[in-house]
């Protein structure tokens, strides 16, 4: 038990929740009543033979109906939560105006959270949801998490805008890993000004043609890359890139597949990470158009960096461009070589304990929490009054502007875009990033970095499955 804690510990310590950090259309107020506007009523029965609630779908299609459920042990959902893990549909009114469920909720810091866990589960205890904490799959393996599929039908309409995400986190079988949104925060910044000013074929152009690929990344860098003086201290940087793994995203692979069968891929030696560590190598030592600092996003608030590659919560660094519109974003680079255009993608905030009170309790407050993510998006009051907005208000309320935050939503979110899930932090790949990222910088060969790496990865998947 303590080995097993300690790797649940030490795989949490990595993992991270991501979110629009405080901004999108998760921010949206919560679902208002909807006993007046949508009553259950009997006059109509919407339950199609059991298989819904008796009430309407997400603002009035019935695509997008609640399901059904039969076995309730208890009115009380109960949910443990981290400190930095606190999902919003806590004041949903399907969950308890139409499913009759109240919540009864633990939180605990980041770190106690497999010890709670722990400790309720072997005190017959167990919480109906519990936080994925990076340590999932030895709790699957041990046996102590449930599929949700056992209890939730991913193939009805509520479910359809997601069903390559879930997909994507299968595992042995089963879904483990749920959540009510996909996470595809993580862009490239460009300034617009700078491009014009340059005359240089911007991110955009590229991406509109159909070809916004690495390689017309690094050419808007080494266009956009100024100078004058030749003093080896460039005014105007091509590109910062505080995400190595730009690229290797790109291929479709991370450094580590879970595989629907329940079998864990080492990509270590694979040709798809070979190729995207070496683009990105290249551009750095090669190219020199990769400012290595870390004040990044103050050089892109300056003015003085044409691209950057990082996270939307970067937007609070600089909002003068964005109110200018000289700040736009555009997802990461397709990797010419692979068959889809992948993405970048965190997906699966909540596990199910197995043997806890209201299973179907749990699964209902997971539906309930989609159901609302798909209202807050799509409710004609609420997207009457954004409409309104100010451009200091559109900040206030989203982060940045109404044209970034419906372009993320139109472009991030395409149906012809496919997730590259990260896993790798549940393995604590990061102890590694030296090696990975730096070593090749010096000269050696990415092949004998990856032959090193490689067998140390492998022993920490294998310790992971084992517990």
């Amino acid at each position: 038990m303590k080995k097993f804690l300690a790797l649940l510990l030490a795989a949490i310590m990595v993992f991270s929740f991501v979110a629009c950090n405080g901004g999108g259309k998760d921010d949206a107020t919560p679902t208002p009543s909807q006993g007046e506007e949508n009553p259950t009523g009997t006059e109509v029965d919407l339950t199609e033979g059991g298989k819904f609630m008796n009430f309407p779908g997400v603002n009035g299609d019935d695509n997008l109906k609640l399901q059904a459920f039969h076995n309730f042990k208890s009115d009380v959902v109960t949910i443990l939560y981290t400190s930095d893990l606190t999902p919003d549909p806590l004041d949903f009114d399907a969950l308890r105006d139409v499913y009759g469920l109240s919540l009864e909720t633990t939180v605990v810091g980041n770190m106690e959270a497999p010890t709670k866990f722990l400790s309720m589960y072997m005190g017959g205890e167990a919480p109906d949801v519990y936080p994925n904490s990076g340590g999932y799959l030895a709790l699957v393996n041990k046996g102590y998490l449930e599929p949700w599929d056992k209890y939730i039908d991913f193939s009805l309409g509520l479910w359809a805008d997601l069903t390559n995400s879930i997909e994507a986190v299968r595992y042995n079988g089963g879904v483990y890993l749920l959540d009510g949104i996909n996470a595809r925060w993580d862009m490239v910044w460009w300034n617009a000004d700078l491009f014009a000013e340059a005359g240089v074929k911007t991110p955009q152009e590229y991406y509109d043609e159909g070809n916004w690929t690495w390689d017309t990344f690094r050419q808007c860098a080494l266009d956009m890359q100024v100078d004058s003086d030749s003093d080896g201290i460039p005014e105007i940087w091509g590109c910062a890139i505080d995400d190595n793994c730009v690229f290797i995203y790109g291929t479709g692979k991370e450094f580590i597949t879970i595989n629907p069968d329940g079998t864990v891929e080492n990509n270590l030696k694979s040709a798809e990470i070979a190729r995207g560590v070496q683009f990105y190598i290249d551009m750095v030592t090669k190219d020199g158009v990769v400012y290595d600092g870390n004040d990044g996003r103050d050089l892109f608030a300056a003015g003085k960096l044409a691209m950057n590659v990082g996270g939307a919560w970067y937007r609070a660094t600089f909002p003068d461009l964005i109110k200018s519109g000289a700040a736009k974003i555009i997802p990461y680079p397709a990797d010419p070589q692979a068959d889809k255009y992948y993405v970048k993608e965190s997906f699966g905030w909540a596990t199910k304990p197995s043997g806890s009170a209201n299973p179907e309790g749990g699964a209902a407050y997971m539906v309930a929490a989609r159901y609302n993510k798909l209202f807050a998006d799509n409710d004609p009051e609420n997207l009457a009054k954004e409409a309104e907005y100010t451009i200091d208000e559109q900040i206030e309320a989203w982060g940045w502007s109404k044209e970034i935050e419906d372009y993320c939503w139109d472009v991030f979110y395409a149906s012809d875009r496919y997730p590259t899930t990260v896993v790798s932090n549940f393995f604590s790949i990061t102890d590694w990033w030296g090696e990975i990222w730096f070593t090749p910088q010096t000269g050696t060969p990415w092949s004998t970095v990856a032959e090193e790496v490689y067998p140390q990865v492998q022993a920490r998947i294998e310790e992971i499955l084992e517990g």
